[in-house]
């Protein structure tokens, strides 16, 4: 049992009868310490505060109002299992990508890449200029010192006959400049 209410509701009056303020007190107390970080989130989720029950009695709480503020934690409760899952997805996905583009950084020179077709009306990317932005590249996906996001969003590779494919390494840029932006290169 708490010592102090956390919250507040009006109670109903003798002659009815609304839920015992002690286990209203008491959930509620819970349920503030763990919005406050004082216990584990896993405590509280949506299907227990939907199902949480108190026992009636006479100059109880308003059912109505307590019921009103329980919507309001389990939409908070919702809202952030949500955002632990999509975090969590993000989290992974971010790895794969990251693993990935330094899968690409790491093939050898002239191999990163699919190559533009030597007949073809568009001529691809300088595969020199590119292997060699990809290498500088590789030591800032690792966390060491290379192109930041400015020079990857603004790098420009000459034209060449059979190059690097410029739709692949456009997207791979676009990998790139997204793991930037998440992790904050």
């Amino acid at each position: 049992m708490s010592a102090r209410p956390v919250t507040r509701f009006s109670r109903v009056g003798w002659w009815r009868k609304g839920y015992r303020p002690e286990q209203v007190d008491d959930y509620f107390s819970r349920i503030q310490a763990v919005l406050r970080g004082g216990a584990n989130y896993a405590e509280v989720n949506p299907d227990e505060v939907r199902s949480v029950s108190f026992a009636m009695t006479r100059n109880g709480y308003s059912a109505k109002q307590v019921d009103a503020a329980l919507d309001r934690i389990e939409l908070d409760a919702l809202d952030r299992e949500r955002a632990m899952a999509v975090n969590q997805g993000l989290q992974e996905q971010d790895e794969a990508q990251v693993e990935w583009v330094l899968q690409m950084v790491r093939r050898k020179r002239g191999e990163r890449f699919a190559r533009a077709p030597w007949w073809g009306r568009y001529p691809g990317y300088a595969m020199t200029e590119v292997d060699a932005f990809c290498e500088r590249l590789a030591s800032t996906m690792q966390g060491g010192r290379g192109p930041g996001l400015r020079a990857v969003r603004q790098i420009e590779f000459r034209s060449q006959r059979a190059g690097y494919s410029e739709d692949q390494v456009d997207a791979f840029l676009d990998v790139v400049v997204g793991i930037m932006l998440r992790r904050r290169y």
